[in-house]
């Protein structure tokens, strides 16, 4: 063993392991330097503008207002809002501050991985040098690893990162407590801290913060119980009443939502049913694993449309076998945890951490960030396999060239997302059959003035996916650059729109309004309002879009924005009413009032807050979580009456401006 070591001093104690990993940080930070002058993606423009939503955030109730605000599900990720006010106040804001933190967290969650695989060396009785070694060099490679070059610079992702965070707090916590407990010094304050309080704060980040009492099973199943019978008897009986309970209603929670699910088609806006989903999740985490220990040249992409869900258990041929092997695996893990703990604990933290991104919720299907945390103790086993070599050449080798590989990869990929052009044009390669990264590709060439490019491979793009909204709507823009869309490109649009399956979602509102922004401006040849008309005629007639409100009040609203374009404020308001009645709610009726208002016709916008005034309001109930205490936050603040009254007033000064 010491031999092994020779390339460090004969003994690495804390302060040379210190010295080691503040080399391995900044290796990450140079790594990563490139990619911290990129911008915002997809994801960060819908959820990030809640920062000026209400207002800059420098006051309590602003504060209150924008912390209560989240959507991504019924918690709101309150932790995750907390964290984007480090990056700035309001909207719209520079992505570096944002990026740049989502670095220094990715760094603070390498040091608590590094010490608390040290921890867990000694505690399986690793010899110092062995600990040290295998805990430097799988939290080092897990820092370095490209494979979260998309975690760590797509912005929105801070918070799986913060998930992780407290998620390895709470181990550290919860560690010490058992620690304590086996030795007979108390703890069980710490045990609940760690499985109960840290849980509840990871959940505020993230729902996967809820698996902490899961991995904190896993990795307990591996190690040794050493304590007296009395107090190993104590620590069962506090693991059995709060950390088993805890991970048996998450197990139970997505059975049942599967169980539920059974017999019901795909829910919108997926083109597969659960339970395809939970079938086809056990091939896609082999994806994973090649990803993890396998060099690949493209790492980063946000963009795995192309993958399909299996259609059942023997289509494709593989699915059950590859379920049968992860069943197969699974037992191997939990019969040899004493023998293999590294090998074991690395498996059932990789499966434990993919419990719920992975299964029956309805979500995409495939996505690299997942393994954030899912992947953190994958290195460990090899690493403690690296600190057992005695040949000093062979393990110098084994510690380094995995870090420099990953490193220069890691440089690579971030590089890119400072380069959308080149960045989109490996992304296509890394997924030719995904439709949404050849309309991003296509984007792209067009912003750089490629236009030739962009078209042609928009044609193969048709082809190759008829029917793909993604590829004719911008196929239109596209050809706008041009000599303008033809009849076949709108007859392509209009097909996709009235035949598709699955609702286009917000792609629909935003290619919309820049359509009738070029409209406006003329710069698109052959493009009428007639012509948009005709495609929210065709999205309307979609019985997967017909069967959304909230869709249909996006279309209605649209319609509203192409009367006035057209000087129609009668026809406006009557389709900004019918909008409303889909889906009452004070934010849209103060937005398309203020809408006619700002195109000078705030009769109009008078009419429509009157209208809104008739209608009955659902009220947001407890069962809706952030959505009930938000709601409950504007009422105490009289927010929306106040908004209501400043609008009544502008439109009226407005009103007799113009009788004048």
């Amino acid at each position: 063993m010491q031999a092994a070591l020779s390339f460090l001093p004969v003994k690495m104690t804390v302060i040379r392991s210190a010295a080691l990993f503040a080399l391995t940080c900044a290796a990450c930070v140079l790594a990563y330097a490139p990619g911290m002058h990129g911008g915002f993606m997809f994801d960060d423009a819908a959820n990030l503008p809640v920062l000026g939503q209400f207002g800059p955030v420098d006051n309590l109730s602003t504060f209150l207002r924008y912390i209560t605000a989240g959507r991504a599900d019924p918690t709101g990720r309150p932790l995750s809002l907390l964290s984007f006010l480090l990056d700035a106040h309001d909207w719209p804001a520079q992505a570096f501050p944002f990026k740049w933190h989502n670095l220094a967290l990715h760094l603070l969650n390498g040091l608590l991985l590094g010490t608390l695989l040290r921890r867990l060396g000694g505690i399986l009785g690793y010899s110092e040098p062995q600990a040290d070694m295998a805990a430097l060099f799988a939290a080092s490679l897990w820092l370095l690893h490209p494979l979260f070059v998309s975690t760590v610079l797509y912005v929105v992702q801070r918070e799986a990162m913060l998930a992780a965070f407290v998620v390895l707090i709470g181990l550290h916590i919860w560690l010490e407590g058992r620690e304590r407990m086996l030795a007979g010094r108390g703890g069980n304050v710490l045990l609940i801290l760690g499985w109960l309080a840290c849980t509840a704060l990871a959940f505020l980040a993230k729902p996967n913060g809820l698996l902490l009492p899961l991995l904190s099973l896993v990795i307990d199943a591996s190690l040794p119980m050493n304590g007296s019978p009395a107090r190993v008897a104590q620590y069962r009986r506090w693991r059995a009443r709060v950390a088993v309970p805890c991970t048996v209603l998450i197990i139970a929670g997505v059975t049942w939502v599967l169980l539920k699910s059974l017999g019901h088609p795909p829910p919108p806006p997926r083109s597969f049913t659960l339970w395809q989903r939970v079938i086809t999740e056990p091939t896609i985490l082999l994806e994973y694993l090649r990803l993890i220990f396998l060099v690949d040249s493209h790492y980063g992409s946000l963009f795995h449309d192309q993958y399909r869900a299996a259609s059942n258990l023997l289509s494709p041929w593989w699915t059950l076998p590859v379920i049968l092997t992860w069943v197969g695996t699974a037992a191997f893990a939990w019969r040899f945890r004493r023998r293999w703990p590294s090998l074991s604990l690395a498996i059932g933290f990789f499966l434990g951490g993919h419990l719920l991104e992975s299964s029956s919720l309805a979500l995409e299907l495939y996505f690299e960030h997942r393994n954030y945390l899912p992947a953190m103790m994958a290195f460990w086993p090899i690493g403690v396999a690296i600190g057992s070599i005695r040949t000093r050449w062979l393990s110098m080798t084994a510690f380094a060239a995995p870090l420099v590989l990953c490193a220069a990869l890691t440089h690579y990929a971030a590089a890119l997302w400072s380069r959308p052009l080149e960045q989109a044009e490996v992304w296509v390669l890394t997924a030719p059959e995904s439709p949404r990264a050849q309309a991003w590709a296509a984007q792209q060439e067009l912003d750089a003035g490629q236009y030739a490019k962009a078209s042609a491979r928009l044609s193969s793009a048709s082809a190759a996916f008829p029917g793909e909204v993604q590829i004719s709507l911008t196929t239109i823009i596209v050809a706008c650059h041009g000599r303008g869309p033809n009849a076949e490109n709108w007859e392509a649009a209009e097909f996709s729109l009235r035949q598709g399956s699955r609702d286009p979602g917000p792609l629909l509102t935003s290619w919309t309004q820049s359509a009738m922004d070029l409209v406006v401006r003329r710069t698109c040849a052959g493009m009428t309002y007639g012509d948009l008309a005709h495609l929210l005629d065709a999205a309307a007639a979609n019985p997967a879009i017909s069967a959304l409100p909230g869709r249909m009040q996006d279309i209605a609203h649209l319609r509203g924005e192409l009367a006035l374009a057209q000087d129609d404020p009668a026809s406006a308001l009557t389709w900004f009413n019918e909008g409303l009645a889909r889906v009452p709610g004070p934010a849209v009726a103060l937005e398309q009032a203020a809408e006619l208002g700002r195109r000078g016709h705030p009769r109009e916008g008078l009419a429509h807050l009157a209208y809104f005034d008739t209608l009955e309001i659902d009220p947001v109930r407890p069962t809706q979580g952030m959505a009930w205490l938000h709601a409950k936050v504007l009422e105490a603040q009289d927010y929306w009456p106040n908004e209501m009254a400043h609008l009544r007033r502008a439109l009226e000064t407005d009103k007799r401006a113009l009788t004048k």
